[in-house]
């Protein structure tokens, strides 16, 4: 299973996800209708996908994708920061 982070310049982890179907904030639903809005390939309902939406200031940010446990594959990243 992948693990999602949203690092700051600063270090800081901003967001973090592990399995988009499991979010409260933005919750699954949310996270669909934003990814169809903005172009974002579908995610199968039930998958271990991470998906985030966060609201960025300008400035440079890390996206780290990592294995849970020490779980190993590839990784694909998508970023849309939608005005």
């Amino acid at each position: 299973m992948p693990s999602l982070a949203v690092i700051n310049s600063a270090g800081t982890m901003v967001a973090s996800n592990t399995s988009w179907g499991t979010n409260t904030s933005p919750t699954p639903t949310q996270i669909a209708s934003i990814a169809s809005q903005v172009g974002a390939f579908a995610h199968a309902s039930g998958s271990a996908d991470c998906a985030q939406v966060v609201n960025l200031t300008p400035g440079a940010y890390i996206i780290q994708i990592s294995g849970v446990s020490g779980a190993t594959g590839v990784a694909l990243a998508e970023v849309y920061e939608v005005p």
